[in-house]
């Protein structure tokens, strides 16, 4: 009888525990969201990037737009704990599956961050990435949009882009953008960052899934494009607003904030911009 109090105690306990760490994690994940621009800061930690850059994908052309919107999907709704032991291969696959179609917080547990659950399973997240490249491409036709849209347009409709930019920068949203290059090439990044210059430009703050670390571009008043690296020129156009929307309104709901509300106006995505 007493082996048995004994045992029965022990599992109170550990139960206990681990509805307490359960608390305390859902806690400070909920507690890193609580400023406007709090995704915007997760961001720039190194930790809260994928391992990898861009690559893969059809005709080995990238997966850009796909590891941009992963990453921001993690951001919001991935909520790590390195105290829990870590998911086998078939648990980590419904885990990247879940960052990916953002229902719901996530928990992914064994790892402090993104970038050290990326590298023990970088293959599956790069399948992941490919897999949602061609069902976007072939199913839902946004192909299209890689195929549309000017590398160069007239300066007071550049002006009015990044006056639209500015203002969902400042509200703290990472805001999704393509873009637009000569031909039929579509890059994509995630703002992160916006800052006003003294000749009204503004200063951006990217993270650009080429580049392991975040990017600054220049745009000042007159511009048509801006300039990638010195050796292409490009329009950016905002898109996926809505997946943001979504991605707010589940960190509001599981916290219990209020629910924000998020311009979801898409018309850039779909806009014909005017030709310069």
């Amino acid at each position: 009888m007493l082996r048995k109090l004994v045992a029965l105690t022990l599992i109170v306990s550990s139960l206990t525990a681990l509805a307490q760490d359960d608390e305390a994690a859902k806690a400070s994940f909920c507690d890193k969201r609580t400023e406007s621009n709090s995704i915007q800061q997760i961001l720039l930690d190194s930790k809260s990037k994928l391992s990898f850059s861009n690559q893969g994908g059809l005709f080995g052309g990238g997966v850009c737009w796909w590891h941009s919107r992963f990453t921001r999907n993690a951001a919001y709704i991935a909520r790590f704990r390195p105290d829990l032991a870590a998911p086998t291969e078939v648990e980590a696959k419904k885990l990247i599956k879940s960052i990916r179609s953002a229902k719901k917080i996530v928990e992914i547990p064994g790892f402090a961050n993104l970038y050290d659950f990326s590298r023990s399973f970088d293959d599956l997240i790069l399948r992941e990435l490919e897999a949602w490249q061609r069902k976007d491409g072939f199913i839902n036709q946004q192909w299209v949009a890689g195929l549309s849209g000017s590398s160069n347009i007239k300066p007071e409709a550049m002006q009015k882009r990044m006056d639209e930019l500015f203002v969902r920068v400042q509200l703290g949203e990472v805001v999704y953008q393509k873009l637009q290059m000569p031909g039929v090439v579509a890059h994509a990044w995630l703002v992160m960052g916006m800052t006003q210059i003294e000749d009204g430009g503004y200063r951006l703050l990217v993270l650009d899934s080429n580049t392991y670390a975040p990017d600054t571009y220049t745009y000042r008043p007159g511009m048509t494009s801006l300039n990638y690296h010195g050796f292409t020129h490009f329009v950016p156009y905002t898109g996926k607003t809505k997946e943001e929307a979504k991605l707010k309104r589940i960190v509001a709901k599981d916290c219990s904030f209020e629910e924000p509300e998020v311009d979801t106006d898409e018309d850039s995505e779909e806009e014909q911009p005017e030709l310069e």
